[in-house]
């Protein structure tokens, strides 16, 4: 997957959210905090990984987090994860598909939709 694609991914599945939460709007919260509080750690680990060539602890970082981001339903973002832990993994001699940075603006697109999601979920 490229950059051109990510508009066929959807960002945020709530199913799969309430789910994982099991209909349990408290616990649905805690999840989503730990989350936040753990993504952009597991982020910046993979970003100093790739640069210390440290590529196991690269590896381990995004998919840490697309094991979370998939849970959550934050389709989007998880494939983006799949995309760069496959890199990681066995292609390193390519172009990195997507930069921390971009791994960053992607996390913020979730939570945007996150937030928009929730409010609106909550005024029902």
């Amino acid at each position: 997957m490229d950059k051109s694609e990510l508009e066929s991914y959807e960002v945020l599945d709530l199913g799969m959210l309430s789910e994982s939460s099991m209909g349990d709007a408290d616990f649905e919260q805690q999840l989503i905090e730990v989350f936040m509080s753990t993504a952009p750690n597991l982020i910046s680990d993979y970003e100093l990984a790739t640069r210390e060539d440290r590529w196991s602890d690269a590896h381990r970082a995004v998919h840490s987090l697309k094991g979370s981001c998939r849970a959550l339903g934050m389709m989007r973002l998880g494939m983006v994860c799949e995309t760069v832990e496959t890199w990681s993994r066995t292609d390193r001699a390519t172009a990195e598909p997507f930069s921390p940075e971009d791994l960053r603006t992607e996390l913020g697109i979730t939570v945007g939709v996150l937030r928009t999601s929730r409010r609106g979920t909550a005024n029902r």
